[in-house]
């Protein structure tokens, strides 16, 4: 996540990652499980 970003502040990290999920065009039924393995690994899921 880029220190400054170019969108509303009030996303969530998960709101950002679905955002640009979807900007690049990774399918829908995709994305939660990407996004939730990427939270993971960098410890975001609380």
């Amino acid at each position: 996540m880029p220190d400054f970003s170019p969108v509303y502040e009030e996303l969530k990290v998960w709101e950002f990652l679905e955002l640009y999920a979807g900007a690049y065009g990774i399918e829908k039924n995709v994305r939660q499980t990407k996004i939730d393995a990427k939270l993971q690994r960098v410890n975001l899921t609380e």
